[in-house]
């Protein structure tokens, strides 16, 4: 393992770290008897689109927000993400397309999106890619993992005909 990469993962540690900390001290909580409102979200480090060969197509992050369609009142919340922004670095760009996704979350355990449908931009072109991405838990109130594989539905951007999805930490939490 290079210097380099080493560096860069222990800064992910942090950044997972701190997500986490972030999490457990500054999260609305809903109780027991109260449904959630409404779902927040956000990536605490890179999210990355990577290609089949491991290089990325574009890093980014994401942050969203949504109605709860349903709350059963332990555990398991579904919700439209109709409020979704994604901003990447380095000369790409991530835009969403057909929302509302789908949020199909079982609190501490793990988590589904569907309908995940995003137009990415790179300096090599634009290409539209669609599927879905999931989650489990890393860290108990809100803390999860996300990945998932998306297929390329049009274009030319310079990725590969199926992307994966994929960051260290994504929080979601729900309240009113």
């Amino acid at each position: 393992m290079t210097i380099g990469r080493i560096r860069l993962l222990t800064q992910r540690v942090a950044v997972v770290a701190a997500g986490a900390a972030l999490a457990l001290t500054a999260a609305p909580r809903a109780s027991a008897s109260t449904a959630a409102e409404s779902v927040h979200g956000f990536t605490s480090t890179g999210m990355e689109f990577m290609n089949t060969d491991n290089t990325v197509l574009a890093e980014c992050q994401n942050q969203f927000s949504g109605p709860v369609t349903s709350d059963d009142r332990v555990g398991r919340v579904k919700a439209d993400i109709d409020n979704l922004r994604i901003d990447c670095f380095s000369g790409a760009s991530a835009t969403p397309n057909a929302l509302p996704w789908k949020l199909d979350l079982l609190k501490d355990r793990g988590y589904t999106i569907g309908g995940v449908d995003v137009t990415i931009t790179t300096p090599q072109g634009t290409c539209r890619y669609a599927g879905s991405v999931n989650g489990v838990m890393q860290f108990p109130d809100g803390v999860y993992d996300l990945r998932g594989s998306l297929t390329r539905l049009s274009g030319a951007c310079g990725g590969t005909a199926q992307l994966n999805v994929s960051a260290l930490s994504e929080v979601i939490n729900t309240g009113s």
